[in-house]
């Protein structure tokens, strides 16, 4: 038998052939396919960024953002800094 040969079960004869796939679902696999597909070009892409990039420029980038904040963003009553003062202290008992 082949796998369009209709093949008789309990009397009701079936086809074997697949129902048609759902749209929405045959749109799904083709994104995943299309994703699959990108992903060597991505990753080659993204080995180049990293090579070629400008470190030094890309900190300076962030250190003026952040002090752009202005000095209330950095709080000095929790977090490391309280940690770090905890420390000290215990470390001159």
């Amino acid at each position: 038998m082949t796998a369009s040969t209709e093949t008789p079960i309990l009397g009701i004869r079936m086809s074997s052939q697949q129902p048609p796939e759902n749209p929405e679902l045959a749109a799904l696999r083709e994104r995943v396919a299309q994703w699959r597909r990108a992903e060597p070009v991505l990753r080659a892409q993204r080995a180049r960024d990293i090579l070629n990039a400008d470190t030094q420029a890309s900190v300076a980038w962030f250190d003026g953002v952040f002090r752009s904040l202005g000095p209330d963003t950095v709080r000095q009553d929790r977090g490391l800094v309280e940690q770090q003062r905890l420390f000290t202290r215990l470390r001159d008992q």
